[in-house]
């Protein structure tokens, strides 16, 4: 819901932003990219790196990443996560 509402508040003022994203999302610009993420998280540990750099290529300013559920079936994601953070 909070990420819905930021959404709504950028409106056509959102400047390339990426986002990847299990909660339903709605763009309401042709400057934010959604990506839906997989409810399954061995897909979501394939594809992470791949998305990235689709959103690179896109020519994201800023990419949010919606953060995997706590359990330890997405730890993997989360480690990849982690990762990519902190080479950026």
């Amino acid at each position: 819901k909070q990420l819905q509402a930021a959404l709504d508040i950028l409106g056509k003022d959102g400047k390339n932003i990426a986002i990847y994203h299990r909660s339903p999302l709605k763009a309401p610009s042709a400057q934010l990219l959604l990506r839906r993420m997989s409810d399954d998280p061995r897909d979501v540990a394939r594809e992470l790196f791949g998305m990235l750099r689709n959103f690179d290529d896109w020519g994201a300013k800023l990419i949010w990443i919606e953060a995997p559920a706590d359990t330890a079936d997405w730890e993997g994601v989360r480690d990849r996560l982690q990762r990519a953070a902190a080479a950026g």
